[in-house]
């Protein structure tokens, strides 16, 4: 997976954030689910955006819009990137027009979180938001809907008020992170069918494998000058050089009892 690689401010340079320290400070008295999610994020400041922003590891924050912003602002802004973090976006974008797909993202994310978001946090956007409930529902309350909708009906449209950024780390730790929530506290009512997908989602055995293989088969794994340990049995590669092919390629499919004609089917494919 990508990640943009966002700047982070150094020290000696203006990396306040305190309004948002505060903020985070209080939804963790007042709502111990959204406190555990916003404390298993770090606030990163950045000048390389001129908001805020999120990787889904991260939320990025730009101390020249964050500090003159009250605690309800503050709050918003917590809340929205972790809305971000919850629902994947930073692991859906793919190759999208990022704008477009990020105002998708807010008008979903805002009409969430009128759904969800209970009226003692007193939260206030900090800025004009996108936020259409019709085009929410036409979209089917997701914010591929909305995307494919405003790419076919809309022309110039005004930036989102803040940026999601490629993935950084995988959804199963978003999956593991949004669980210690629910265990630290009671989800909002209108949250608990979204917490439950999250959680308990179905994750093509695709994905997994090509997760697997991008963490520990990648160009610094496969090559080594280490010894190789004698008691690990280490199979001999095809060589990368072009004039040096393998003679026979064998494939072995695991055809024993446990394994039905759809998955066999599958293995073949």
């Amino acid at each position: 997976m990508r990640h943009s690689g966002t700047p982070v401010l150094q020290g000696g340079e203006h990396v306040s954030g305190e309004n948002l320290t505060i903020a985070r400070g209080k939804l963790a008295i007042n709502s111990p689910f959204w406190g555990t999610l916003l404390f298993a994020a770090n606030l990163r400041p950045s000048e390389a955006i001129p908001t805020a922003a999120t990787d889904g590891r991260d939320i990025f924050y730009n101390p020249a819009f964050t500090d003159p912003l009250g605690v309800p602002e503050s709050l918003f802004v917590l809340v929205h990137e972790m809305m971000h973090i919850m629902l994947m976006h930073p692991w859906r974008l793919g190759n999208r027009n990022r704008k477009v797909a990020n105002i998708a993202m807010d008008h979903v994310v805002h009409c969430l979180m009128d759904d969800i978001i209970p009226a003692t946090l007193a939260m206030k956007a900090p800025v004009k938001i996108y936020k259409d409930r019709e085009l929410f529902h036409r979209g089917g309350e997701t914010w591929e809907g909305v995307y494919d909708i405003l790419i076919k009906e809309t022309g110039n449209l005004d930036d989102s008020f803040d940026r999601v950024l490629d993935g950084n780390g995988t959804e199963e730790q978003v999956r593991s992170m949004v669980a210690r929530a629910v265990a630290a506290g009671t989800a909002p009512l209108g949250l608990r069918r979204i917490v439950d997908d999250i959680i308990h989602a179905k994750v093509p055995w695709q994905r997994l494998l090509l997760e697997f293989c991008a963490t520990h088969c990648g160009p610094r794994t496969l090559r080594s000058w280490y010894r190789p340990n004698r008691r690990v049995h280490h199979p001999r590669l095809p060589s990368r050089h072009p004039d040096i092919r393998p003679s026979h390629l064998v494939i072995a499919i695991d055809a024993s009892g446990s394994i039905d004609s759809d998955t066999l089917s599958t293995f073949a494919a």
